[in-house]
């Protein structure tokens, strides 16, 4: 945590009260930003995303507090009274998505969540989960269905499940043809 990233989280919330989560600029270890916030995940950003033809990575540049969908739950400092409104992050998570459910559930109550670039926090990207980036991906993509389910209607998740799945097929086959992947 770089010196004073605490004061200035403590200090946002302190002046605005209506602010139920605020969040801090992510850092890479050599110090480039990292991205801080998320959008809530739709359907088709699920399908966009997996397939190759967005970067949702891309760290963005705020000039200054910024409200925003949810924050990345690296750097979380979440209000007392928005918890005692919604209750805890839920358990039902194993990893990943469960900052997010938990800001929609903020946001639905009433309250704002913000992104506070002045306060800087070191972040190790997948220091929790390991190397293993499909075990990373499998458990992103059950909590991300796991909050459609919540939100959306069940044939559309079956849908999306459905694409994912022709989707991850593609791109399997798409490995084995130039041998990146074998059998």
């Amino acid at each position: 945590v770089n010196p004073g990233a605490l004061t200035e989280l403590v200090s946002f919330m302190q002046k605005h009260p209506g602010a139920g989560v605020t969040g801090a600029q992510l850092l890479n270890r050599d110090g480039s930003l990292q991205r801080s916030v998320q959008r809530f995940p739709t359907c088709i950003s699920e399908l966009v995303t997996v397939s190759g033809l967005f970067n949702q990575k891309t760290a963005r540049t705020y000039e200054g507090p910024t409200q925003v969908e949810a924050v990345v739950g690296a750097s979380m400092m979440v209000r007392r009274t928005a918890i005692e409104k919604v209750g805890l992050l839920d358990e039902h998570y194993f990893m990943y998505t469960e900052e997010v459910d938990w800001c929609h559930r903020i946001h639905s109550a009433g309250w704002d969540v913000y992104i506070v670039p002045s306060a800087r926090i070191l972040h190790v990207d997948g220091g929790s989960s390991g190397p293993i980036a499909v075990d990373k991906l499998l458990w992103l993509s059950r909590g991300r269905l796991r909050f459609l389910s919540a939100i959306r209607p069940a044939w559309m998740i079956r849908l999306t499940h459905l694409g994912l799945r022709l989707i991850g097929a593609a791109k399997t086959m798409a490995w084995l043809a130039i041998g990146l992947v074998d059998v």
